[in-house]
C-alpha cells in the first residue's frame, strides 16, 4: 500500500488507517455500514454511507 504526505495535515490520522488495513482479514457489509474485520474480534473499523 502506498500513501503520500501531499494533502494531509494530520498524519496520525492515516497512520492508524493504514494499521488497521494492514490487519483486517475480513469484511461485512450491512445497513449502509462497511466494517473492517480481523477474525471473530470485534470490528476494527466502521465506515457508515452518507447521503
Amino acid at each position: 500500500m502506498a500513501t503520500t504526505l501531499k494533502a494531509c495535515p494530520d498524519m496520525e490520522i492515516e497512520a492508524h488507517l493504514v494499521k488497521v488495513l494492514g490487519t483486517v482479514d475480513n469484511y461485512s457489509i450491512k445497513g449502509g455500514v462497511l466494517s473492517l474485520n480481523r477474525a471473530k474480534m470485534a470490528p476494527l473499523a466502521r465506515f457508515e454511507m452518507v447521503d
